[in-house]
């Protein structure tokens, strides 16, 4: 093991070193070094620190097993796959007998076979026909597909169901597996329904068209999701490098080019460091062990000294013989100017689906409703009631089905008396992500006050590296589950970000277990601490961050968490940020003695904030934000606001213009509706 990390230290330090892709594209004798030093390290690394790799295993310690679902031997398959996969990439043979704990995984029809299927589907796809992929082996690899359960279907016969189909990450897979399976072997029968591949093709088609056509219009649902932005990543590329489908190909690659514009908009020092739906201790710590790290360094050419995870998604893009990322995006992501305000609205609501047609009693509806977590909204609940039935599905949701059924029944069916709770719910998000060459700030504006979270991140401020900072109301006592100590919340906040100030407002139910919230203030990580008048300031180069709390903020008194976590013993309490930089706010000390002398008035319902001769500011639980006499607006944002694209949400239409450079994505073909409605 030791050997196989410094091997990969090695390589990656011989990759560091060479020139970044800005300005010059992809196709330079520099990214083509690049990409074969990352391949090569994905051959040779077999057995990594499951942690670092994948975000599922922040689950549970490696080897427990939920639901049935034993994550380390998943992981180890999915690792086998991609590592072979780069193998056969940089011209290597392959080991036929490390396929044998894969297949016998793939067999199970555990949770994550979508994640190895794909691999092998694009193994197939790609040296399908090369000598070095013995025959005895590719048989096995094409029974495994025959095998696979590729959908949920209304027919399905009554088996339990233990793999996870409905998020958005696992509907692109499935969906996308769907399609290139019956692609590939239209003639075959595929054994799950009896039927051809020609059928499965075109069923696949046309879920992948929905599920491309929300996105196309609307963004992702898990925005900005530093893990689960790389499992989309390896559907979508399969389709771009391999679908024959106009549409699928076309919409794919448009699709892929908005999550690379997103990369491009909120990453950070070699991470995405921004709001999320869905995220992982490690990845809030720091970004750059995210699975998408792998992606930013080699779509755009970005390194850093940490080294990028090996990745489906980053291999995908290494081993793709057709995409590159558009030079306007890539000259997005390497720009840095004083400051880049980006103003994005991601995702759509169940009211937004129902308007558009999908119905939560017709089975081929409600997985849309299930990609973005509305299994128990008032409306939909009863549509996920009969299908947790008829697919014998008994763990998609924590929230008790028949405890919501009774309710629902008290109130009449009456959805307006029925509160929505859904901790997972991924309803579009308003996001402010304020970017300058020192720091990177970013919040999701007013998203679900007071409601459950399963592991939304609201907000999170980073100096690069690991200063990472952001708080929480802990929706447990450990770092295991979702939510965690650390990840999601107990109860959400009330956040609003302002540029480089932002306030997060916590109220907490009486009777709560844990009747505080506290911050993530890593300060081993910070050149440069102090603490004055109930605050807590930290340097990192020319970035500068401050914190402090209402009605006050005291070290934790938990061992473990000592020079990290900061609390405030209070069910109402008021978190406010303030980040600053040399080349605006003087030295760290300037910036300190103001902050220090700011003027702070926190009630239960509203928090004030003056700083000597600068900016003042205003907000509350149900009051506006207010900055200088005027309102901010925290919602209704348009699918992109920045320097560099403005889009209305309605539109499919994509301009993207950087240093010089533009390019159009155009995806005003995809129709927007449900399944009964694609051709």
């Amino acid at each position: 093991m030791h050997a196989i990390l410094k091997t990969r230290r090695s390589i990656l330090r011989a990759a560091a070193s060479l020139p970044s892709l800005a300005l010059f594209g992809q196709d330079t004798d520099a990214w083509k070094r690049r990409r074969r030093l990352y391949l090569e390290t994905a051959s040779k690394v077999k057995d990594q620190p499951l942690w670092q790799l994948h975000a599922e295993t922040n689950r549970l310690p490696p080897g427990v097993a939920i639901v049935g679902v034993d994550f380390t031997a998943a992981h180890r398959a999915i690792d086998t796959v991609y590592a072979q996969l780069s193998r056969l990439a940089i011209g290597e043979s392959i080991e036929p007998s490390a396929f044998d704990s894969v297949l016998e995984y793939l067999a199970s029809r555990q949770d994550l076979v979508d994640f190895i299927m794909a691999g092998i589907l694009r193994i197939l796809c790609l040296y399908g026909n090369d000598s070095r992929l013995p025959q005895d082996l590719k048989r096995r690899m094409e029974a495994a597909v025959f095998e696979f359960r590729p959908w949920l279907y209304a027919g399905d016969p009554a088996v339990k169901t233990v793999a996870v189909y409905w998020t958005e990450n696992h509907e692109a897979l499935y969906s996308s597996i769907e399609y290139l399976s019956g692609e590939l072997y239209p003639n075959k029968t595929f054994r799950w329904l009896g039927k051809p591949g020609s059928w499965h093709r075109e069923h696949g088609r046309r879920n992948m068209l929905v599920w491309l056509g929300l996105r196309a219009r609307y963004g992702m649902s898990e925005w900005l999701s530093p893990g689960y932005y790389s499992e989309d990543i390896i559907a979508l590329m399969n389709l771009v490098d391999f679908a024959k489908d106009p549409p699928i190909a076309k919409g794919s690659k448009g699709v892929m080019d908005i999550i690379m514009l997103d990369l491009a908009l909120h990453s950070f020092d070699g991470g995405l460091r921004a709001t999320s739906g869905r995220s992982y201790l490690t990845m809030l710590k720091d970004a750059r062990t995210a699975d998408t790290s792998g992606v930013v360094s080699l779509g755009f050419g970005i390194d850093s000294p940490v080294l990028p995870p090996i990745s489906g998604s980053a291999i995908s893009v290494a081993t793709s013989p057709s995409y590159r990322v558009p030079e306007a995006i890539v000259r997005i992501a390497h720009a840095r100017p004083p400051e880049l305000l980006v103003h994005e609205k991601s995702g759509f609501s169940p009211e937004e689906a129902l308007k558009m047609g999908f119905r939560p009693d017709d089975p081929e509806d409600i997985l849309t409703y299930w990609t973005i977590a509305a299994y128990t909204h008032p409306s939909i609940f009863l549509g996920s009631e009969d299908a947790f039935h008829r697919w014998n599905i008994t763990h998609v949701s924590a929230e008790s089905k028949d405890g919501k059924e009774a309710t629902y029944l008290r109130t009449g069916g009456d959805p307006a008396k029925y509160a929505d709770n859904g901790s997972s719910a991924l309803f579009g998000a308003d996001i402010e992500t304020y970017r300058t060459p020192d720091y990177q700030v970013s919040t999701a504006q007013d998203y679900r006050k007071g409601k459950p979270a399963f592991q939304q991140q609201i907000f999170l401020a980073s100096l690069g590296g690991a200063a990472s900072v952001w708080t929480s109301h802990p929706g447990a006592d450990t770092e295991q589950g979702r939510p965690s100590y650390w990840i999601g919340n107990g109860r959400m906040p009330r956040a609003a970000q302002h540029k480089n100030l932002v306030f997060v407002l916590y109220r907490i139910p009486e009777g709560d277990p844990r009747p505080f919230s506290h911050a993530y203030f890593p300060v081993s990580q910070f050149e440069e601490v102090q603490e004055k008048e109930g605050w807590i300031f930290g340097r990192k180069g020319n970035g500068y961050i401050g914190l402090t709390a209402r009605p006050q903020m005291t070290p934790t008194r938990r061992a473990e968490y000592q020079g990290v976590e900061r609390i405030s013993n209070s069910l109402e309490s008021t978190w406010i940020c303030r980040l600053g930089r040399k080349a605006q706010d003087g030295t760290f000390a300037t910036f300190v003695e103001r902050l220090a002398k700011t003027e702070i008035d926190a009630s239960k319902s509203r928090v004030s904030f003056s700083e000597p001769n600068g900016m003042k500011a205003s907000f509350g639980w149900d009051e506006d934000l207010v900055v200088d006499g005027k309102a901010v607006p925290l919602r209704g944002y348009p699918r992109y606001d920045s320097p560099y694209i403005k889009v209305a949400r309605s539109e499919q239409l994509y301009r993207v213009a950087c240093d010089g450079r533009t390019y159009t994505i155009d995806l005003t073909t995809l129709k927007v509706g449900p399944l009964r409605e694609i051709r």
